[in-house]
């Protein structure tokens, strides 16, 4: 909850995977920035309580990384076009759990 940790990234890249990384380095920013980790640490929910937990409170933060630094509002809505838009359907495994589960995601994303 303190710590980002990125892999070793290339020094020439594309647009497209800059601004996945952008993305990515704002969402756990505003997860470290926004996100009370004790109370999911203490929390006593299931596996997929703790998925549609997760799905909710990345919206909430977000929200709020977006309203704190205006970069990151459009870094964070360009990598979610990027992943339920711009990528083609068969990167998808179409397994149901990976169905319902994107399906959930993309609807909180499209809230906004």
């Amino acid at each position: 909850g303190t710590e980002i940790h990125l892999p070793s990234l290339p020094i020439n890249c594309d647009e497209d995977f800059i601004g996945v990384v952008r993305g990515y380095i704002d969402h756990e920013s505003a997860h470290i920035r926004f996100s009370d980790f004790e109370l999911m640490k203490n929390a006593s929910i299931t596996t997929f309580e703790r998925f549609i937990w997760n799905v909710l409170e990345d919206r909430r933060i977000e929200q709020l990384m977006g309203k704190t630094y205006g970069g990151s509002k459009h870094n964070l809505q360009w990598l979610a076009h990027h992943i339920f838009v711009d990528r083609h359907q068969s990167a998808w495994n179409n397994d149901c759990t990976s169905v319902v589960s994107n399906w959930l995601l993309l609807t909180v994303s499209s809230w906004d």
